[in-house]
Formats: structure tokens, C-alpha cells, sequence
């Protein structure tokens, strides 16, 4: 593993979405619950393995920061849609699964 492109990446990464973590997550419902209640809204969550692809390969970060963006992108769209059948919408952020495609 490159540590120092990882950094920098990670880096790049915290400066384009703020409070970016690095830790696999597991994708059951108890473990999406237990990150969800410490995220705020913006956060970001990459698995490790991912991030090194991510760093390592410009057409995978490519493709992973444009699913990250789209999710950030939508929220007030999708804020003032539940907004208007009387609904509050929190998003807690993004999970970016260490098996993720």
C-alpha cells in the first residue's frame, strides 16, 4: 500500500467533503443504525480497501466521488420533497462499503 498517495487523497478528500472516515461498516441494519447516530448530515465513511483503489486508480475515484457527489446534490431536492408531504428528511451521510462496486 502507497501511504503517502493515500494520505494525500484522504486529504484531498477531507477538503472537498469536510469530515471524511476511513473504516469498513458493515451493511447490516445494526451497523448502518450505530454509524448513522454519529453522523451529521455531511459526513463521509470509506472503507479502506476502497479508498486505496480510489487513490491508486483515477477512474475509480472518478466513479466513487460522482456517486458521493450525486447523494450531496440531491439531499435538497429530496429535503423539499418530504418537506411538502409534511416529512423532515436527515440524511446522515454516505457509506462507501468495502465490497462496493
Amino acid at each position: 500500500m502507497n501511504t503517502s498517495k493515500v494520505d494525500t487523497y484522504t486529504e484531498y478528500l477531507r477538503s472537498k467533503y469536510g469530515n471524511v472516515k476511513i473504516q469498513n461498516i458493515g451493511k447490516d441494519q445494526q451497523s448502518l443504525d450505530k454509524i448513522g447516530k454519529g453522523m451529521s448530515g455531511n459526513d463521509v465513511v470509506i472503507a479502506p480497501n476502497i479508498l486505496e483503489q480510489m487513490a491508486n486508480d483515477p477512474k475509480k475515484a472518478a466513479y466513487y466521488e460522482c456517486k458521493i457527489d450525486d447523494f450531496f446534490n440531491a439531499t435538497p431536492r429530496l429535503k423539499a420533497s418530504f418537506a411538502a408531504q409534511g416529512l423532515d428528511y436527515q440524511p446522515c451521510g454516505v457509506v462507501v462499503h468495502e465490497k462496493s462496486s
